[in-house]
């Protein structure tokens, strides 16, 4: 692992920091390889990560079909992204050559792996595992909102038929004292319902009810 000095201006991206301080690591303008690792097709660069994420998405199913210029493109566009960083934005590079460490990335890692954290990533990592690559998803999916009606009584005689699937969906229910009143109207569908209720509690236990009633 090499760490980069916070305030670091002597260089002016890190391809040229590394260059001569990683046993293995040949630089040569934008083509880079790591010595002791296996090329595929013609291909000899390794998979740049940036904290956790690869660079480059390619299908390893396509790799037989792309000529070596193709990869050579690919190689050159990936270092190009990588000096695009701003060194100080960057904490440190993990080089990862030994196969062992190199299986969880298939065939995508068989030619090595630079890894890059930068600063603004570490809080979406953990700290102290060494050799181990982790990226934290954030959730970006707003919860689903169900249609439900409010009948009153000028408008009860008037409405259309009601067939809904789901009744009625609270996804930010706060109990008050253990209890919480809902109230809602079902559809114009006969038979049995079921009620489900989800959640969590202070102390961060799941809980889970269901109940059925019938309408006639």
């Amino acid at each position: 692992v090499i760490e980069i000095p916070k305030g670091e201006v002597s260089f002016g991206n890190i391809i040229d920091f590394l260059e001569g301080k990683v046993p293995g690591l040949d630089i040569s303008g934008d083509e880079i390889t790591l010595r002791g690792t296996s090329g595929i097709s013609g291909s000899s660069s390794p998979l740049f990560l940036v904290d956790g994420l690869p660079l480059i998405e390619q299908n390893p199913s396509d790799w037989g079909n792309n000529s070596n210029d193709e990869f050579t493109e690919q190689t050159i566009n990936s270092v190009q992204k990588v000096k695009s960083i701003p060194i100080g934005d960057i904490e440190k590079v993990e080089i990862l050559k030994n196969p062992q460490n190199l299986a969880i990335f298939g065939v995508d890692g068989a030619n090595g792996v630079i890894a890059i954290y930068t600063r603004r990533g570490k809080e979406d990592r953990k700290e102290n595992v060494k050799e181990v690559l982790e990226q934290k998803i954030v959730g970006y999916s707003a919860y689903r909102e169900f249609y439900s009606p409010k009948y009153m009584p000028e408008n009860i005689r008037k409405r259309s038929s009601d067939f809904r699937i789901t009744l009625f969906w609270e996804p930010e229910l706060i109990l008050k004292n253990g209890n919480a009143n809902l109230s809602f109207y079902t559809s114009d569908q006969k038979g049995n319902y079921i009620i489900t209720v989800e959640g969590i509690s202070e102390t961060g236990k799941i809980r889970f009810g269901s109940a059925k009633f019938n309408v006639e």
